[in-house]
């Protein structure tokens, strides 16, 4: 599986940080950026870099509920760096990770109408 396609919309976009991220948003797509760090703040998703002056600059924030995951990404392929070897292919077991999280998050959406409905299983 081959998330990005490295043809950068923005060629500065390596200025902003030293690393290649993805992120997962909730409806399936994926976004990638450079930041030299992304943190979680109150749930938020938070990407900085560091500025020529030497501070931290927040360069984006995605709300809390808004995406799905993140991870430190090839710059040639999108997939997720960390991981070193397995038994399946590392874009399997990714996919199979996605697939899981929304199976997950399907359920609690049926529970939650299912609930407010006041139906039944």
């Amino acid at each position: 599986m081959k998330l990005f396609n490295y043809d950068s919309e923005n060629e500065n976009a390596v200025n902003y940080g030293q690393y290649y991220w993805g992120v997962e948003l909730p409806d399936g797509r994926f976004i990638s950026l450079h930041a030299q760090s992304i943190n979680v703040v109150d749930g938020a998703l938070v990407a900085s870099r560091v500025a020529d002056d030497g501070s931290i600059q927040n360069q984006l924030a995605i709300a809390a509920g808004h995406w799905v995951t993140y991870y430190a990404a090839s710059i040639i392929t999108g997939d997720p760096v960390c991981i070193d070897k397995t038994e399946k292919d590392k874009s399997t077991i990714f996919e199979e990770w996605v697939a899981e999280k929304r199976a997950e998050q399907i359920k609690q959406w049926v529970a939650e109408k299912r609930a407010k409905q006041n139906i039944s299983a």
